[in-house]
């Protein structure tokens, strides 16, 4: 915007704009927790400050170059090929920055798909140990039953089957 109307208010307008870039960018490499994102986001601040003292050399060059006898057409171009590969510098370091948290992002995702297998396991053991110990109390229920009928049928009728418990395996017993 500001080379097609170089205007101290354009200026003015992109220089804030990237000063507020600036301060996000300080306060997301205060956040990284990976040292190496920290140096990355260092290198992507360093370029961004660059970037801001060339557009305002180019921002200078732009508002000369309509004066009479100043030579700022061949400082401008420089100054534009100078902020290109400034521009470029920031765009390659957010790629490697999200890369890395792509990176990281996946591992997470993968240890919590492990702690997902983990905690299935141990509450199919539960289950399982569970099914185990209520299988294993209907089973000496009957086989306590089927042991009294046994006797009952060889005309023991003294053998008596204790009973404890009001569900439905408890009044076939007292029955």
């Amino acid at each position: 915007r500001f080379s097609r109307s170089p205007t101290p208010e354009n200026r003015d307008m992109w220089v804030e704009f990237h000063t507020r870039i600036g301060t996000t960018l300080l306060r997301n490499r205060d956040a990284m927790v990976d040292p190496r994102d920290r140096v990355l986001v260092g290198e992507i601040v360093d370029a961004h400050s660059a970037m801001r003292d060339v557009f305002r050399q180019l921002a200078d060059s732009e508002l000369n170059r309509t004066r009479p006898g100043t030579a700022g057409a061949g400082q401008a171009d420089r100054l534009l090929n100078e902020l290109w590969l400034k521009s470029a510098a920031v765009v390659g370091g957010a790629g490697t920055l999200a890369a890395n948290s792509h990176g990281n992002a996946a591992a997470i995702q993968e240890i919590a798909y492990l702690l997902l297998i983990g905690v299935t396991a141990v509450v199919a053991a539960l289950l399982a140990v569970s099914s185990h110990a209520l299988g294993r109390r209907i089973t000496m229920s009957i086989d306590e039953l089927q042991a009294c009928t046994k006797a009952v049928q060889n005309g023991d009728l003294t053998h008596q089957v204790t009973v404890s418990g009001q569900d439905e395996l408890s009044q076939l017993a007292v029955a």
